[in-house]
């Protein structure tokens, strides 16, 4: 039934509570099977405990509820969907198949090395493994501009665990890609409030709802069927716009379902997670009617609950597990691989340069940046931390994709940008002269840090060697590090003190 938070599930005997007096109509639109979003009457109770049931009146009696008794069933292998990509460039657009990562040694195995994706007798593509195929990434194939209600793939035998047979395409009634990645929504998938969809339909849209906005994107024309493709947005979680979408299948919600891994370390690509234990530990949020299934099957243990979620142990049986979230239908599904994580992580992309362009390289810079300004464009969140001859000055948040300006630099300048914890990059601008002075400061903290052992006691007097380390700032920042911690080892502060006197002198 509907509430001000968007669709909720609710039992006989929930609704019976809220509605004690006698029978209701299917008519009154108050409750709607999950199923097949079809109004549904509640018995009155007269003969029978209160329960909900479907019309003879439907239009469509397909409701797996009529037939099972019951909405649960098993998710198996190959009835999750491979994701359908929408692709638009310009005033055109193009529709790609993706197929998931295999390891190399499964997709090397048989005789065969391409893929079929048959769309009628007439129509079809074949694409070789050597060609397209990429390693430890989803590989998306073009299957044409025209819809299809179905697409057939034709594979090697090893890979029809991975790839199933038969992929549902798009529905005449309206299929919907999000706008930013362009990938196909699932049927009873979750549509989220102010966010844009695409929507591929043989349909007209008409003013519907004020809580609805659409505007037509293009045409495409086949064995008279014209097909529309329309950019739409919900601008408010109301009741009209919720049938909007549900209409085509889809719910609208302010809480969509999500599943995220949580441990143990793992590497995170499109569709799949590498990990290297026998068991995960995941995290499901979203409508409190989700369900968790596996495939090979594995018995799932719920360590927490509570309104932020659940936390969730999933044994894993074999080096691959096929995680599935949804309700009546798959919504989300994940590959977990058990592999040993050996790779070494990219470093990110950042950009740093000055007001003309030019590249300013991380390290020991020996001139300032034009106009003494640089800017900087990262592609996560980060901050920047500045240092004024060894002292923080300045600490910056950035955004990620936008441009941050960094002024005022001179000499004595020291700049690290970081994402996390991550230093991703950092300069320090010195004079020519004081290059010198800039190596032998790393060569001075260098050694200290390498002695271990017997620690000393190291108290605020010492504070005054300070005074002799004002050009080797990164010396300071260890002794004054030794003070805050009150020990240091024993070997360190001798070093240290034999380096001073002899400067001295």
């Amino acid at each position: 039934m509907w509430s001000e938070h968007g669709w909720i599930r609710v039992s006989a005997e929930e609704a019976a509570k809220l509605y004690p007096g006698g029978t209701v109509s299917a008519h009154s639109g108050i409750f709607m099977c999950e199923l097949c979003q079809q109004y549904v009457s509640l018995t009155g109770g007269n003969k029978q405990v209160r329960h909900f049931k479907h019309s003879s009146y439907e239009d469509n009696k397909s409701c797996p509820e009529r037939t099972f008794g019951s909405w649960y069933t098993p998710i198996n292998k190959g009835e999750h969907e491979l994701p359908i990509k929408l692709v638009c460039q310009g005033d055109i657009f193009h529709l790609e198949l993706g197929f998931l990562y295999v390891p190399q040694d499964i997709l090397r195995s048989g005789k065969a090395q391409v893929v079929t994706i048959r769309i009628s007798d007439k129509i079809s593509y074949t694409y070789s493994f050597d060609d397209y195929f990429k390693d430890d990434a989803i590989t998306y194939l073009p299957v044409g501009n025209i819809p299809s209600e179905k697409y057939m793939v034709i594979s090697p035998q090893q890979l029809t665990t991975y790839w199933p047979k038969t992929v549902k395409g798009i529905s005449e009634e309206g299929s919907l890609f999000d706008s930013q990645t362009g990938k196909m929504l699932t049927t009873d998938s979750d549509v989220l409030v102010r966010r844009k969809y695409y929507l591929l339909t043989t349909s007209q849209l008409s003013e519907s709802s004020p809580s609805i906005l659409f505007s037509l994107q293009n045409k495409v024309c086949s064995g008279g069927v014209t097909w529309n493709l329309y950019l739409v947005e919900a601008t408010e979680l109301d009741i009209e716009a919720a049938k909007f979408f549900l209409s085509l299948h889809y719910r609208l919600t302010d809480f969509p379902l999500q599943v995220n891994p949580i441990w143990p370390l793992h590497i995170k690509t499109p569709y799949v997670i590498k990990h290297p234990d026998d068991f995960l530990v995941i995290h499901s949020y979203g409508q409190r009617e989700k369900r968790i299934s596996t495939f090979p099957y594995a018995s799932v243990r719920s360590l927490a609950c509570s309104k932020y979620g659940q936390i969730s142990k999933v044994p894993c049986n074999g080096r691959q597990q096929l995680i599935s979230s949804g309700r009546a239908n798959v919504l989300q599904y994940l590959y977990y691989w058990r592999e040993s994580l050996d790779q070494v992580g990219e470093a990110l992309e950042i950009q740093v340069q000055d007001i003309n362009g030019n590249t300013i390289m991380p390290g020991t810079n020996s001139s300032l940046p034009s106009k003494e300004i640089i800017k900087v464009l990262v592609p996560y969140d980060g901050k920047a931390i500045i240092r004024k001859n060894g002292a923080v000055s300045d600490r910056r948040s950035i955004s990620s994709q936008i441009i941050c300006s960094i002024d005022s630099i001179d000499f004595g300048t020291e700049i690290e940008i970081l994402v996390g914890l991550d230093i991703i990059w950092s300069a320090s601008f010195t004079k020519a002269a004081e290059t010198a002075l800039s190596t032998e400061d790393a060569r001075f903290v260098s050694v200290l840090t390498s002695f271990h052992g017997n620690e000393m006691h190291v108290p605020h007097r010492y504070g005054s060697l300070a005074a002799q380390l004002e050009k080797y700032p990164q010396t300071k920042q260890w002794l004054y590090q030794a003070i805050r911690r009150g020990t240091a080892p024993r070997k360190a502060m001798k070093y240290l003190i034999s380096q001073l006197s002899a400067k001295k002198e």
